[in-house]
């Protein structure tokens, strides 16, 4: 029981990530828990991964209907990029139009943040606009709006509604 516990010290004190956990069960009466767990007595459910596979860099949780909201251009962008969209260039170009912030990633994907439904709002009213004699898709969050033709690839991951223009009235 000893050894255990100055292991357990000498791994909080080297500042290991898993310190603070180790600390908060000592720190709440937890010498026992911490003994059982890493002694083995006590079973962990959780399955081991296969030698070859590597755990998954993202969580795969369903996203909300309305596409939910981002802080920044550059949360949307890397949501937009860790559902599947390259974004090759950043091209950042803050207070356009109506837009909190707004960033181009190539000539054909242009993302922006509004402060309001209504900013973004505003905004789609000027695509649906351009869609009249223009070919346009825009994936459509609370407060984002992804323009470009690729935009429905990462809707599943995305959510929001798609706004899509043929051209021709």
């Amino acid at each position: 029981m000893q050894s255990l516990n100055n292991r357990i010290r000498a791994f909080v004190m080297r500042g290991n990530d898993m310190g603070k956990l180790v600390r908060a069960f000592t720190a709440a009466g937890g010498p026992l828990l911490c003994m059982l767990v890493l002694s083995g007595c006590v079973q962990v459910n959780a399955a081991p991964l296969p030698r070859d596979a590597a755990p998954s860099p993202q969580t795969t949780a369903t996203p909300r209907v309305d596409g939910g909201s981002y802080a920044s251009v550059v949360e949307l962008r890397d949501a937009m990029v860790n559902a599947g969209l390259d974004c090759p260039q950043w091209d950042r170009h803050d207070g356009m139009l109506d837009s909190m912030s707004a960033a181009d990633c190539s000539e054909n994907i242009v993302l922006a943040t509004y402060s309001s439904k209504d900013d973004r709002e505003k905004q789609m009213k000027r695509y649906r606009a351009m869609g009249e004699s223009m070919e346009m898709t825009v994936l459509v969050g609370v407060n984002w709006t992804i323009n470009s033709p690729l935009a429905d690839r990462v809707q599943d991951k995305l959510g929001g509604y798609l706004y899509e223009s043929t051209g021709k009235r």
